[in-house]
């Protein structure tokens, strides 16, 4: 029988199993925005918290329940509604929701899952384009909550080799800032930022029918030669990204197509090195997008040596560059707008330096930039863990680019936000 730790977040407080465990994690975050003329209709200043209960028990020696319970508010107007939220009109409301709640049975070569769990895919540090398998809360772009898919899934390891299986049964958008919101700003669509749509027209969201052809399935295999870490699958899903369809005058339906998916990734250690590559390629069904090909390349390297000499104990430093092919640029009349102006990190250059002092203080720095656009994002975080349960955050973040761009269009957003993050 294998022996394997594992590390999935779980469900609501539970008792009654003597191999129960449970587990509070608490955020708040306070943000203060520059003042423009722009900007007057917004609070200078707004509040973001989230509290996570965790929980896992072992039924039996063979199974294990697992779930997560998430609880959002935003001080920002309209945060979306989860499963357990009042339907109400006023323009602050909470969020809850169940992020995870699955089954893990174990096997002697295979373990089941069943019910809503996270799916992570991808070998770069911070942006991996085939990780397409997770969903998002996204109420403020700072600090999106990742949520699980529904899903029947399986790992069968063959040794040190691992085949995965999964079939997704249902599709789930969950909620982006709303209209009043400072992350909307004045575009019609949060997914259509480039401005070819007019702020006039009406959107309407396409809802699937449960039918089997509205059906996902994942296959994966990941292996590893010597110290290369490799994996590879096939799947079928609704794509990442919307495209627009005419329906009457000024008036659209936007539409997650369903595709097909191939992707391939790598991952080399090399001393204090660290080398990767995802790429994923997307055939779209129906002809109702362009088929195209994402893929990040990086490096991270972790320096202690040299770094003492800077009375550090380490400095961290990642660099990626994520760019787009196009495979076929023809889709089908019926779409009036491609989803190319939607999707991120095209042509990009990502980088991340993290100088850290000890156990309880460290200085990171991100940037993220369009090479053809010439809009970025930057942030300064300053973390200070008070003690194991306990941290303290400092972050600046700043916004350039022009109109229509991915971040352009938050460019009067630069903010400072203090947070605090508590375990227990």
């Amino acid at each position: 029988m294998r022996t394997r730790k594992l590390f999935f977040l779980s469900a609501m407080a539970v008792s009654f199993s003597a191999n129960a465990s449970m587990d509070y994690d608490y955020s708040v975050y306070t943000n203060s925005f520059k003042k423009t003329e722009n900007t007057k209709k917004y609070d200078q200043n707004e509040l973001f918290t989230s509290l996570k209960i965790n929980n896992k028990f072992d039924i039996t020696d063979e199974i294990q329940f697992n779930s997560s319970i998430i609880a959002l508010y935003s001080s920002s107007a309209k945060n979306q509604n989860g499963i357990f939220t009042a339907n109400n009109l006023r323009d602050t409301i909470p969020y809850v929701d169940i992020a995870k709640m699955y089954l893990t049975f174990f096997g002697e070569n295979i373990d089941i899952y069943l019910g809503k769990k996270e799916i992570k895919v991808g070998k770069a540090e911070l942006y991996s384009p085939s990780d397409i398998f997770g969903k998002s809360i996204i109420v403020t772009p700072q600090h999106s909550e990742q949520v699980g898919e529904y899903t029947l899934s399986a790992d069968y390891y063959l040794n040190d080799d691992k085949i995965s299986m999964s079939v997704f049964p249902s599709n789930i958008h969950y909620g982006k800032p709303d209209q009043k919101s400072r992350w909307y700003q004045d575009e019609k669509d949060y997914d259509f930022f480039s401005g070819s749509v007019s702020s006039t027209s009406l959107i309407y969201e396409e809802n699937k029918d449960s039918s089997i052809n509205n059906w996902g399935f994942l296959v994966k295999y990941s292996a590893m030669i010597d110290s290369l870490e490799y994996y590879t699958y096939v799947s079928k899903k609704e794509a990442l990204y919307p495209v627009l369809k005419k329906r009457g005058v000024n008036a659209y339906e936007k539409i997650y197509p369903n595709a097909a998916f191939l992707a391939l990734g790598l991952l080399q250690v090399v001393e204090e090195n660290k080398y990767y590559m995802d790429l994923i390629y997307q055939h779209t069904l129906n002809n109702l997008d362009q088929d195209y090909v994402n893929y990040t390349v990086g490096f991270k390297h972790r320096q202690t040596d040299y770094a003492k000499y800077l009375d550090l104990e380490e400095v961290a430093l990642i660099i990626e560059y994520a760019g787009q092919m196009i495979a076929d640029d023809k889709y089908s009349s019926d779409v009036d707008q491609n989803s190319n102006g939607s999707r991120i990190n095209k042509n990009n250059a990502i980088l991340s330096v993290e100088f850290k002092k000890d156990a309880n203080l460290s200085y990171r720095y991100s940037y993220n930039t369009s090479m053809e656009k010439n809009d970025s994002s930057q942030n300064h975080t300053i973390k200070y863990n008070y003690n194991d349960n306990t941290t303290f955050y400092v972050s600046a973040y700043f916004y350039q680019g022009s109109e229509g761009t991915f971040f352009g269009r938050w460019k009067e957003n630069d903010n400072i936000e203090l947070g605090f993050n508590y375990k227990f």
